[in-house]
């Protein structure tokens, strides 16, 4: 497999450098790297009040080291570094290097592995402060912070001429992370990843030097920043990315209703159905989720049993012949439902309609519209207003059909599918995700037919987190046969 192009590597060693340095050092005392991080950070004119520690401020360091996932055990970082401009995150990583600590960048803190919270010997980079969402019609691109929150853009773009670029459906999820890994949406059919409508980057390399990263500016980064996930090749200072006249969308939204009992013919019709859409219309998304019969949980979107959601978008500008019309086959794979209703939601309608809050707060009935009150309350999000609960995942890539007597073993295990924690949501990888070559950037699931992951969620845990993991590894054991081999 191509890992990198050939040229420049030079920012890869000394990385590589720096971690062995870190590594030789591991056994010097935090209370002694912190003073001399402290000392450099002063050298570089930095506030030391941005440097947040359990000694000096132990009521901010409480309140920026919320963690909200309970399954990972907590961890006190040495400190949290609060940048807010590219000279401070420059400052940050040559006085990492100097006093041997290892930086953890933390834009919105929703890594499954809990890699952005760091350890007890490390420094968290918190991006809450560089969280602007710039727009400039003039080139239909929109400059975000890492920091940013997918609710604080969706609201900040729509209410600024009806605009909207490709997120994903959780509002707290943070740009810096989500843009570097991937970045799937419900719109990625029509228009990519997130990565495939980045324009351009400013990242502090491994040497603490602010580098612009684009097409023609390098290229080694703009390779592997694009889909290199939390690999610390560069830290992320902001991001570029494209828009798109949201309001101008006409949108056709189907969902199918079944039971569990019904998920080996619905699995294996949905992958039919997928090479259907990829000859006649790539740009058609379709998902999948599956839970419980008897599933309910308020704050989350998905519904009881086995859901088939069919999105088609017609972009006048990109496929102003694209019809609906499409989606009359949609019965010849998907016949039997218990319910299917169809709508014709606004872009914001469906934004809203679909997306994932995990917070306890409820919008303020400040306009007597909705739509208002609901984006105004997407501007207000915090990291801290995170339900903390218990959480862990995991996931792959399918690149074959699935065929309905390949899945007996797995239904058995669907039927057992623990009510109000675990789920499944399975994302069509194909559209304009497929159109673009594997190696073009490091995201290398191009020739993916769909994504699965599987998940558990809950705000109580107790006994139902090992009656989690024990189903998520014998749903993993039958679905051993469908992974392509990227797994995580």
């Amino acid at each position: 497999m191509k890992l990198l192009p050939t040229k420049n590597y030079n920012f890869i060693i000394f990385l590589v450098v720096f971690l062995q340095c870190v590594d030789a050092f591991a056994n010097e005392p935090n209370e002694y790297k912190l003073a001399k991080y402290k000392k450099c950070m002063k050298n570089f004119g930095i506030q030391l009040w941005r440097v947040v520690d359990p000694i000096t401020n132990g009521t901010y360091y409480n309140t920026y080291n919320y963690q909200w996932n309970k399954y990972f055990q907590t961890v006190f970082p040495i400190a949290i570094f609060v940048p807010s401009t590219v000279p401070d995150v420059q400052a940050t990583v040559k006085c990492g290097f100097r006093s041997r600590i290892q930086l953890i960048p933390n834009s919105g803190a929703h890594s499954y592995a809990d890699l952005s919270s760091g350890t007890n010997d490390t420094i968290i980079v918190d991006f809450r402060y560089m969280n602007s969402v710039d727009i400039d019609e003039a080139t239909n691109s929109v400059t975000v912070g890492p920091g940013a929150f997918v609710g604080h853009v969706n609201a900040k773009l729509w209410q600024n001429g009806g605009w909207g670029t490709v997120l994903g459906m959780c509002m707290t999820v943070a740009i810096g992370g989500h843009a570097i890994g991937g970045g799937i949406s419900l719109f990625s059919s029509l228009y990519g990843l997130v990565i495939d409508n980045i324009l351009e980057m400013k990242v502090v390399d491994a040497r603490g030097n602010a580098v612009t990263v684009n097409a023609n500016c390098n290229a080694d980064l703009w390779w592997a920043m694009r889909g290199v996930g939390p690999g610390y090749i560069g830290i992320v200072t902001s991001i570029k990315l494209k828009m798109f006249k949201a309001k101008n969308l006409k949108l056709t939204f189907t969902e199918a209703q079944y039971k569990v009992k019904d998920f080996q013919n619905v699995l294996a019709n949905y992958t039919q159905w997928l090479d259907w859409v990829k000859d006649n219309e790539p740009s058609v998304m379709t998902t999948m989720f599956v839970t419980n019969d008897n599933y309910y949980v308020p704050h989350q979107p998905a519904k009881p049993g086995v859901t088939i959601q069919i999105l088609h978008l017609q972009d006048p500008i990109l496929q102003p012949n694209s019809s609906s019309n499409v989606l009359e086959a949609y019965p010849t794979f998907f016949n039997n439902a218990n319910a299917i209703v169809t709508n014709y939601p606004s872009y914001i309608q469906f934004v809203i309609g679909t997306g994932y809050t995990p917070v306890l707060a409820k919008p303020q009935n400040t306009s007597s519209n909705p739509i208002d009150n609901q984006l105004n309350f997407y501007s207000t999000l915090t990291k801290e207003m995170a339900v903390s609960r218990y959480f862990f995942s995991k996931s792959f890539y399918v690149n074959k059909q699935i065929r309905s007597d390949e899945l007996n073993e797995v239904q058995d295990v669907v039927n057992e599918i623990p009510n109000n924690t675990m789920g499944i949501q399975i994302n069509a990888e194909q559209g304009a995700i497929g159109a673009r070559r594997a190696t073009d950037s490091a995201y290398v699931h191009r020739n993916s037919l769909f994504d699965l992951r599987v998940y558990y969620e809950s705000i109580s845990g107790g006994d139902s987190v090992v009656a989690g993991k024990r189903w998520l590894k014998k749903f993993m054991k039958a679905t051993q046969f469908m992974d392509s081999g990227a797994t995580y």
